[in-house]
């Protein structure tokens, strides 16, 4: 007698099917002990079993093993003919099955297309949506909602739920979210001490239920909370750092400089404030509002420093008269570009082409005339890379490709969420919220997520970074008056 294969488990009314540690804990959490239930373990084509004990809900693997007589269970290094075996055999501590009421594998929550506030709020809490439905929620809800009204919401629950009978699952649900919220989504938190006050307060009531497991989540949600001005960032242990390599002179130029240090000192500015943006800053636009520097502080920090960084880059060219060392300023900076480009720093790359193909520097025929041949083809490959065309196709291909640490272009990111938000209303003719535009708005977030949680293993130089922020850049008509003086018109 085998283990049941995955098309018949589904029978069995101890197994659950794909959920989490944290769903199995939720289901389990105030039944008797003895209480289990069977379910996908997170290491593939295995299972767990998770019980309830004294102190609280263990967990254990079952190992799936082929064999001829077909597939056994193996457990701290026993083996069993099947499931059944090994629940039989293991009964002192598997008393109670946990039945699941569907009766059937859950491969998948189901997925919530649209609707009102209070339903969308209950969703999380009702154990029919999974973990990838919260983060989908709280990376969008401010389109569609504020951070106080989400608390208002969550309090109308825990005060509905919490005389009810099975009041303990909605206890540790709400505590886990409101654990993801201000683990993942602290800044919701920052500068708003209303917030902060009633959050505490909830956290206060949820207490006095005095459920041992719901206590010790409080107490990482507490933790979380009390630290959560501190930013996350990934980590750089077990990278090594290389050496920064410095310029000979105290009062340097950019021809002083390696071209790498460089693109390391641009990339390390950059990602500092990359990673600071928070996906609030993205939603409806806000860049383009009004209250803008209020709303998106970062975005606009990075759009401001991408322009200083092409504005420098013109600035340098045209300040020096002399042509044959222009020609080797413009290489110096195509040869930036590339190691920026090896850097996986697309948004720095092209603030640099795009410096090179302003006509303030792209006119200069008798300094383009100097260029040696690798470095024209140098700069015809990152223009190829970085091109508009087909939507920036060539670009796209090449993001998906990179490994992190990886800055993408912003404004391809940007264009790309303007879309969404513009394709379709938040709030639908019916009245209810258009949630399945926040689940693209969120793949979209979650992209750039991924590449802010891994930062760049390189050393401040605080010389090179202060060179390039405090360069003296020209406006656009001072640019071009200047590139005519070096360069006149040809007369016909």
């Amino acid at each position: 007698f085998s283990i049941p294969c995955d098309s018949t488990l589904d029978s069995q009314e101890w197994f659950h099917g794909d959920i989490t540690a944290d769903e199995a804990a939720e289901f389990l959490s105030g039944q008797p002990i003895g209480t289990f239930l069977i379910r996908f373990s997170s290491q593939p084509n295995n299972l767990t079993c998770s019980f309830v004990i004294s102190t609280g809900v263990e967990h254990f693997r079952l190992e799936r093993i082929p064999s001829e007589r077909g597939e056994l269970i193996r457990h701290d290094n026993v083996t069993y003919d099947s499931i059944e075996e090994c629940i039989a055999v293991n009964s002192k501590w598997l008393k109670i099955p946990y039945v699941n009421k569907n009766n059937q594998v859950i491969v998948g929550k189901r997925e919530v297309e649209e609707g009102t506030l209070d339903k969308l709020v209950e969703n999380l809490f009702d154990g029919s949506s999974d973990h990838l439905y919260v983060k989908q929620f709280l990376l969008t809800y401010r389109s569609f909602t504020t951070p106080q009204e989400l608390m208002d919401k969550i309090s109308e629950i825990y005060s509905h739920y919490r005389k009810a009978g099975d009041k303990d699952k909605w206890l540790f649900r709400i505590c886990n979210f409101l654990k993801n919220w201000v683990k993942f989504f602290y800044y919701d938190f920052e500068g708003d001490d209303q917030l902060i006050t009633r959050f505490e307060s909830l956290i206060t009531s949820i207490k006095s239920q005095e459920n041992p497991i719901v206590v010790d989540q409080l107490k990482i949600v507490s933790k979380e909370l009390n630290h959560g001005s501190v930013k996350r960032k990934g980590s750089t242990v077990g990278l090594v750092m290389p050496s920064p390599i410095l310029p000979s002179k105290k009062k340097i130029t950019i021809m002083d400089i390696d071209a790498l240090e460089v693109a390391r000192q641009i990339t390390l500015l950059q990602f500092e404030i990359f990673a600071s943006i928070a996906p609030k800053e993205c939603l409806n636009q806000n860049w383009m509002k009004v209250q803008k520097d209020k709303l998106s502080p970062n975005v606009l920090k990075m759009i401001h420093l991408t322009d200083k960084i092409t504005r420098w880059v013109v600035a340098e060219v045209l300040d020096e008269r002399v042509v044959r060392k222009r020609a080797l300023i413009i290489e110096k900076f195509i040869a930036i570009a590339k190691e920026l480009r090896t850097l996986n720093n697309y948004d720095g790359c092209m603030a640099i082409v795009g410096a090179m193909g302003k006509s303030d520097i792209n006119r200069l025929k008798k300094s383009w005339e100097r260029i040696t041949k690798t470095r024209l083809k140098d700069i015809e490959v990152l223009r190829s890379l970085m091109t508009h065309n087909e939507a920036f196709l060539v670009y796209r291909k090449a993001l998906e490709s990179s490994t992190p640490p990886v800055i993408p272009f912003l404004g391809v990111f940007l264009t790309d969420l303007a879309k969404i938000t513009d394709a379709t209303d938040v709030v639908l003719p019916n009245g209810h919220i258009n949630f399945a535009k926040m689940k693209k708005l969120a793949e979209w977030l979650q992209k750039i997520q991924l590449y802010q949680q891994q930062p760049y293993c390189l050393k401040p130089v605080a010389m090179i970074q202060n060179y390039i922020l405090n360069y003296a850049v020209l406006e656009d008509k001072a640019a071009f008056e200047r590139s005519l003086e070096l360069e006149p018109r040809e007369k016909k």
